[in-house]
C-alpha cells in the first residue's frame, strides 16, 4: 500500500494569488455529518487492457483542475462577533491555490482476492431475497482511512485533506475506486458529478481524444444571497424566526438537551465558550427517552430485478397525469416501506 498527496495539474503553475471562498450556511450545518463517500467495484476487463492506477491518478489530477478547492484547506473562519454573516461562529471557508494546500490523499492498495470472491455478482445478488450484507466482507478496507479528513472531529483541520481517494487492485485484474469527501464541500450529487467527469477525462486520455471541458459550479455565496432579510444584521429577524418555527417539521435544540443525553452526544449539548449563553434562547430539548441505543442495526444492499422495477413503474404510472421515472417509482416504493 502506498499513500501520497496529489494536486490539480495546474496547481501553482500560474501567478494568481491563493483563493479564499466562504462556504454557505448550509455547508456549515453539515460539519458534523458523515463524510460523503462512494465505492465502485469493477470486474476485470474483458479484453487484454489492464486498468492502470497510474493512469487514473493522472486523469484525477486533470479532473481536479475543475475542482481545485477540493485539494485546498477546509477550515473554520476566525470568529468575529461584529463581523458579517461569513464570520459567525463555526462558519467555514476553503483556501486553495496556496503552497500550503493539503492536496488530495491517494491510496494505492492491492487485495489478494478476486472480485467475485470479495463481493457477489449482480446475478448472485438477485438470487433468493436479493439481499446482501456487506458487513460479511472486508468492504470497509476499500475506503481510504490512512489520514483523517479536515474537521473530522469538529476541531482539527490544519494540513488535513478534504478529499481522499483509494484505488484497490484485485488479483483478477478488477479494481475498486473509493472517493471520500468532507461533507461541507460535497454532497452525494456533487460526488457523482465528479465521478462522471473523472471518467470522461480518463476515457479521453485512453482513446487519445480531446479532453472534455468541465464546468462545475462552485459559488456557495449564491445560497446566502438568496436568503430572506438582512443576513448581516446583528440580531435575528423575529418575523423570519416565527415563519421558520411554524414550518411542519420537528425542531430540537442540542444546547437544551444535556439532561439524559448519552455520553457520546454530551459535547454537542454544551454552549461554546465563545458565545454569550445569557443571550441565547433555548429551544425544545431532544427526547432522549425515545432513543433505543441498544437496537441492532445492519447494513444491506438490496437488489431489484428489471421486472420488479418495471412493475413498480407501471403501477405508479397507471393513474398519474405527470411523468414518473423508474427511479421515482423505486424510491416511492422504498419510502412507503420505511414510513
Amino acid at each position: 500500500m502506498s499513500t501520497s498527496r496529489v494536486f490539480p495539474e495546474s496547481h501553482l503553475k500560474d501567478s494568481t494569488d491563493p483563493h479564499y471562498v466562504s462556504l454557505s450556511i448550509l455547508d456549515a450545518t453539515t460539519t458534523n455529518f458523515s463524510p460523503t463517500c462512494a465505492t465502485w467495484i469493477y470486474n476485470p476487463p474483458k479484453d487484454t487492457h489492464t486498468v492502470s492506477t497510474q493512469q487514473l491518478v493522472i486523469s484525477l489530477q486533470k479532473t481536479l483542475d475543475a475542482y481545485p478547492h477540493w485539494a485546498g484547506q477546509l477550515q473554520y473562519v476566525s470568529y468575529n462577533a461584529n463581523g458579517d454573516h461569513t464570520q459567525r461562529f463555526e462558519r467555514l471557508g476553503v483556501l486553495y491555490g496556496a503552497k500550503s494546500d493539503p492536496g488530495v490523499e491517494v491510496v494505492i492498495a492491492q487485495r489478494p482476492e478476486i472480485v467475485s470472491s470479495f463481493v457477489p455478482t449482480a446475478a448472485e445478488r438477485e438470487v433468493g431475497s436479493g439481499l446482501w450484507n456487506p458487513e460479511e466482507t472486508s468492504l470497509a478496507e476499500l475506503v481510504p482511512t490512512a489520514s483523517s479528513l479536515a474537521l473530522h472531529d469538529l476541531v482539527h483541520f490544519e494540513g488535513l485533506p478534504a478529499m481522499m481517494v483509494q484505488l484497490t487492485s484485485f488479483a483478477c485484474g478488477g479494481l475498486a475506486i473509493s472517493i471520500k469527501l468532507a461533507h461541507p464541500l460535497a454532497d452525494a450529487q456533487s460526488l457523482m458529478g465528479f465521478a462522471h467527469n473523472w471518467a470522461a477525462i480518463n476515457r479521453a486520455l485512453i482513446t487519445n481524444e480531446p479532453l472534455p471541458s468541465l464546468c462545475p459550479i462552485f459559488e456557495p455565496e449564491q445560497l446566502d444571497r438568496a436568503a430572506s432579510g438582512n443576513i448581516d444584521a446583528s440580531n435575528p429577524d423575529p418575523k423570519l424566526i416565527e415563519a421558520a418555527r411554524n414550518l411542519p417539521l420537528h425542531r430540537y435544540d442540542c444546547w437544551a438537551s444535556l439532561d439524559g443525553s448519552p455520553s457520546f452526544m454530551a459535547q454537542l449539548t454544551k454552549i461554546p465558550s465563545e458565545l454569550d449563553s445569557n443571550t441565547i434562547k433555548l429551544g425544545k430539548p431532544l427526547s432522549w427517552s425515545e432513543w433505543d441505543l441498544t437496537a441492532p442495526v445492519s447494513h444491506y444492499l438490496v437488489s431489484f430485478t428489471v421486472d420488479e422495477i418495471k412493475n413498480m413503474w407501471e403501477d405508479a404510472s397507471s393513474n398519474s397525469e405527470i411523468r414518473i421515472s423508474r427511479l421515482d417509482a423505486l424510491l416511492a416504493h422504498i419510502w412507503m416501506l420505511i414510513i
